[in-house]
């Protein structure tokens, strides 16, 4: 990973496995069911830390981009992750990126 330093707190650049990320189930299952394709393909996907979720990151950018690396097939994708921390609680079911096969809900 790689620090990139900036006026509101830096991000970390780098790669990671999608099985570390979480997002809202049903903004996730829209985005794939709508067969759009993402508008900026090849930039990272802007994660988050988020309270509770141990070793995971939200999503906080770059859905239509997941959905197109799932569509590829891939299970690591290029990231930037903002040291903003959130902790609010994260209100509803988190898509199952494990079970990329066949998504479905996790508890939160």
């Amino acid at each position: 990973m790689e620090f990139i330093d900036d006026t509101h707190g830096g991000w970390w650049r780098g790669r990671i496995a999608m099985t570390h990320l979480i997002a809202e189930h049903q903004a996730m299952v829209g985005t794939i069911n709508s067969g759009r394709t993402s508008d900026s393909t090849g930039e990272p996907v802007e994660l988050c830390l988020h309270e509770g979720t141990d070793a995971h990151f939200e999503v906080t950018d770059g859905h239509h981009r997941l959905t197109d690396a799932l569509r590829d097939g891939d299970t690591d994708i290029d990231v930037l992750i903002s040291a903003y921390y959130d902790d609010e609680p994260y209100d509803g079911d988190y898509f199952d990126f494990a079970g990329i096969a066949a998504p479905h809900t996790s508890p939160a």
